[in-house]
């Protein structure tokens, strides 16, 4: 257990759901071992365990892993930013870099489509732009 990432902290969360439906869960903060990249999950309280923050640190964990050992990944940082009706969304600043790494762009990535069959091309592409700027 925990190879992977390490708990750092933990705190009781409500979740806002729409209209005045919200949820009670746990948000656990993670850093992945040993690139020290920080990140959230929210477990419903009902479901808080060992074993349910162990499942979502290894999850996580992984996934984050992956996105920072992507071609022209130059940095993860996790992050809360506000959508256009004011509610929060939840995912990773990247900062993309050049083949040459003279140029970087960065992008965000929401938890909601958080999987390397989306981020990779984006990131693709975003090299790619940058190389042929560089060419110009």
């Amino acid at each position: 257990m925990a190879a992977t990432y390490k708990v750092v902290t933990q705190r009781t969360d409500t979740v806002f759901l729409g209209g005045t439906n919200t949820k009670d869960v746990r948000t656990v903060g993670y850093v992945t071992v040993p690139e020290d990249i920080y990140f959230e999950a929210q477990i419903d309280e009902a479901a808080y365990s060992l074993e349910a923050v162990d499942s979502n640190g290894q999850g996580f964990a992984s996934l984050v892993k992956s996105l920072a050992a992507t071609p022209g990944v130059a940095a993860v940082q996790w992050a809360q930013t506000p959508t256009a009706a004011g509610e929060l969304t939840t995912g990773f600043y990247v900062w993309v870099e050049s083949s040459s790494g003279n140029s970087t762009s960065q992008i965000f990535l929401s938890y909601k489509t958080f999987a390397p069959s989306v981020w990779q091309p984006i990131i693709a592409s975003q090299v790619e732009q940058l190389d042929a700027i560089e060419a110009l």
